[in-house]
């Protein structure tokens, strides 16, 4: 794929958004979709724009990830027809689900131009909330000079310092930044002949990837394999088994905040807002029987344990269900633990091949022939 230069000249948001909108022009999109920095909002905003209007700053390195994009418009997609092409910015985790969302038919990617940058990682939404623009800016600027090593100390959520997706190679477009420095350069790369021809119509010169990059790849992602073993160690410590789980889960209120969050649960009516799963009296009576005991909320285990049952196989492992817990419950650890043992027993990476099915839509003979035995 061919690479193309981009000058940012100390304006990294403003010259992504100048490409961004060149981008959409050539492949004939109604709207871009990505998070900015508008004039009005302290913060960055997700908005949908119109091709016609000025595009504000791109907040494409922005500490802040507070919802999963690719579910957003996975629910809009479902409901009705986009409005024409779109070009939509995303994170890595967030076209990996984008990616899953589409074979499972909640979106249809054929209409949408993705664009994904490398992301430097991202803080917890209760810590950005006390940071106004200025400091979030810094950080940005923190976050992408530092190693993995160094962001425990910037408050890097423990999802994206154990992340292994730090780029999406099946993206229309890549924004490329590793090994260099972004408030000077940027790298594009594009898939397709289409792609080459819209950076080039932007202004861009084909170039080579900085020599640096590859170094900095290596060590990141030791750093980060390190720091997600040392992470799945951890659980297996301190919640190993079913009372592990318990233990894991006791401080769980039942909000479903985790389920809400996910890009992965599309489901118009989950199983557990069904009438059959609604505790009755009577029920709650034979249970009491059985056990002695009653304990609230009730089917806590059995709601954590179906959701991964559904869910582990694409896994994104983007941390969003363990940011949007109230009481802290380690979901997105649990998730990080139960899906890579899941994939790797189906032999299954979501997100990474669009044309591959996912594992629930597909039989094969020859799998699990020791089960059983």
């Amino acid at each position: 794929m061919a690479v193309y230069l981009q000058m940012t000249n100390d304006n990294p948001e403003g010259s992504v958004a100048k490409v961004l909108a060149r981008i959409a022009v050539a492949v004939d999109a109604k709207a871009v979709c990505a998070p900015f920095y508008v004039p009005d909002q302290e913060r960055a905003v997700v908005e949908i724009r119109d091709v016609g209007l000025d595009l504000p700053p791109v907040a494409f390195l922005d500490p802040c990830h507070h919802f999963s994009l690719a579910s957003l418009l996975g629910r809009m997609a479902r409901s009705s027809k986009t409005p024409g092409r779109m070009v939509v910015l995303l994170r890595p985790c967030d076209h990996r689900a984008l990616v899953e969302l589409s074979k499972l038919q909640q979106i249809p990617l054929s209409s949408l131009t993705t664009v994904v940058f490398e992301c430097p990682g991202t803080i917890n939404s209760k810590e950005a909330l006390k940071l106004d623009r200025s400091a979030l800016k810094n950080l940005s600027q923190e976050l992408v000079k530092a190693d993995s090593q160094k962001q425990e100390s910037l408050s890097v959520r423990e999802a994206c310092r154990s992340c292994l997706h730090m780029d999406s190679p099946v993206a229309d477009f890549r924004i490329l930044w590793r090994g260099t420095d972004p408030w000077q350069e940027i790298y594009w790369q594009a898939e397709s002949p289409a792609g080459v021809q819209a950076l080039e119509s932007a202004g861009l010169a084909e170039a080579g990837l900085p020599e640096g990059r590859t170094r900095d790849l290596k060590r990141l992602r030791e750093e980060r394999m390190a720091f997600r073993q040392e992470r799945i160690q951890r659980f297996r410590r301190e919640y190993q088994g079913v009372e592990g789980l318990r233990r894991a889960l006791a401080s769980c209120i039942g909000c479903m905040n985790c389920r809400q969050v996910c890009p992965l649960c599309y489901c118009r009516t989950c199983v557990f807002d069904s009438p059959d799963l609604e505790t009755s009296w009577e029920t709650a009576a034979a249970w009491l029987n059985d056990r002695g005991a009653l304990q609230f909320p009730i089917d806590r285990l059995l709601y954590h344990t179906v959701r991964m049952n559904h869910m582990a196989h694409g896994c994104v492992t983007c941390g969003l269900c363990g940011q949007a817990c109230p009481m802290d419950v380690p979901v997105d650890l649990l998730f990080m633990v139960g899906s890579q043992v899941v994939q790797e027993a189906l032999e299954y990476k979501p997100g990474e091949r669009p044309d591959e099915p996912p594992p629930q839509g597909t039989f094969r003979e020859d799998e699990f022939q020791g089960l059983g035995r």
